[in-house]
């Protein structure tokens, strides 16, 4: 007995395919993001097998012109931290533990510009709350690390003064180097510095992870909306032969 065609099958046929191209659309978009999780982190390879980078005066003026074309680079930088500036960034965690990034001005020497530098991660319960006191640096020091963007927000973030052990200690969600500038005698660059020491200290503050190449979620994603689009399309045709069995 021939197939019946009705208007509902019509309709339901069409759904199926709409549903369908749609999970193939965005099986192919995860496909895409990963062939430019591939790119970016062939870029972040290169970029980090580049040698290290000497940040003097020279090297801090085309930093301050083009700090694009130093992000992700491998460099030394000598100077000193500017007493009393550092923030905490709060909310950050470390295996599972909460906590704070102690961050702080770093003059470079010979120049008249400063680079915020992420000196690492301190233990805070509250994950807000650390005296940076303990971990301060004094002197001359050249100190090795890797430029890292500060991504831009259209609204400024609002810091929390929290009183730690008698001092005031300012907290930030995330850098703004607009709002920091006030905390500084030297002009700001506008990166910042993520101090990296070899060996790991055995006491904090201990250095931000540089984040795993890998290539993230983005096949499996795909495999899974191919997938749901070959069910939709199988599981409506089984449908529509089951029932024209049964109407046989």
């Amino acid at each position: 007995m021939p197939l019946t065609i009705t208007r509902r099958g019509v309709a339901a046929g069409v759904l199926v395919l709409v549903i369908a191209a749609v999970c193939v659309r965005l099986g192919f978009w995860q496909l895409d993001r990963l062939e430019q999780r591939r790119a970016d982190n062939a870029t972040l390879t290169r970029t980090l097998s580049r040698p290290v980078q000497s940040l003097d005066s020279v090297a801090a003026r085309k930093l301050a012109a083009d700090p694009e074309s130093f992000l992700n680079r491998r460099v030394t930088i000598s100077g000193s931290y500017i007493p009393g500036a550092e923030i905490l960034l709060r909310g950050r965690a470390r295996n599972g533990r909460p906590g704070v990034h102690l961050v702080a001005p770093f003059h470079i020497q010979s120049t008249d510009a400063a680079i915020l530098v992420n000196r690492g991660w301190l233990p805070a319960p509250d994950a807000a709350s650390a005296d940076p006191r303990p971990y301060a640096a004094t002197g001359q020091l050249e100190i090795s690390g890797i430029v890292k963007p500060i991504e831009a927000h259209d609204e400024e973030p609002v810091p929390a003064e929290l009183d730690v052990n008698g001092t005031k200690v300012s907290t930030f969600q995330r850098l703004d180097t607009r709002l920091l500038q006030s905390r500084s005698p030297h002009r700001l660059l506008p990166v910042v510095f993520q101090q990296l020491t070899d060996p790991e200290p055995t006491a904090p503050p201990y250095p931000v992870e540089i984040p795993e190449l890998d290539e993230g979620p983005h096949l499996g994603y795909a495999f899974q909306w191919f997938s749901f689009a070959v069910i939709a399309v199988v599981g409506f045709l089984v449908m529509v032969l089951r029932r024209g069995s049964q109407g046989s």
